[in-house]
């Protein structure tokens, strides 16, 4: 008898510019790849509009989730960008010097922009931060002088 592999079927949604080079066998492959060679993956391009269904061996995708440490859908959109990103990347550098213009936006722009949102988010919590610090800091001075004119009036 043959030693059956459990499979698990998933539905992911994916940004556009990754569905043409996203596949069940591609997948199972860099999943395979990277648990056997781990290196730092690039951030999650997030859910796009469109939507894949893979299937796969259960115990590599449950083994890519504990080494990445994050969801199952970010696990795989960030095996997935990190597997295509160098062919994306071609791609964009061949239509520039072509002139060439392509609707999908390449993943370095996606890439960009997520990390703007973040530093913006990390911005404003700062602020947010030195705000109630300076608040905190008022309210003490203004607390000790209460305190110290009504010694000094007794």
């Amino acid at each position: 008898m043959r030693n059956a592999v459990a499979m698990t079927s998933f539905s992911l949604r994916i940004p556009a510019t990754l569905v043409p080079h996203v596949n069940s066998a591609q997948m199972s492959t860099w999943i395979a790849e990277f648990l056997r060679r781990q290196h730092p993956l690039p951030p999650d391009p997030g859910p796009g509009e469109d939507r894949v269904c893979l299937s796969f061996p259960k115990k590599s995708l449950d083994a890519l989730v504990q080494v990445i440490g994050c969801s199952r859908s970010e696990a795989l959109r960030r095996i997935a960008l990190d597997a295509v990103s160098p062919v994306l990347d071609a791609q964009s550098e061949l239509e520039a010097s072509t002139g060439v213009w392509n609707p999908a936006q390449p993943l370095a722009w996606l890439w960009r922009e997520r990390e703007q949102r973040a530093q913006t988010v990390l911005n404003r919590r700062l602020v947010v931060g030195l705000i109630v610090l300076g608040v905190g800091w008022a309210l003490c001075v203004a607390g000790f002088l209460v305190f110290t004119r009504g010694k000094a009036t007794r």
